[in-house]
């Protein structure tokens, strides 16, 4: 009966122990704003190029003086 107490004592004694650790968790601010971001940079290149690239469609059909055909 003395082997079966001693199995079983530490896991209780063990659930009767109380941690006296307290948890704290602290949020910082990184200080950087959203136009700092890498995502938003990479965004913003890429629109930049997309605009430019319209641009120079726009100029280069204008300007090809392409073939116009009419039928009678």
């Amino acid at each position: 009966m003395e082997t079966l107490l001693g199995y079983l004592y530490p896991p209780f004694l063990a659930l009767q122990q109380v941690p006296d650790k307290t948890i704290q968790v602290t949020v910082q601010n990184s200080g950087r704003v959203w136009y700092q971001n890498p995502i938003w940079i990479a965004i913003g290149i890429l629109a930049v190029v997309m605009v430019l690239l319209l641009i120079v469609i726009a100029v280069r059909g204008s300007s090809s003086g392409g073939t116009t055909i009419v039928k009678d």
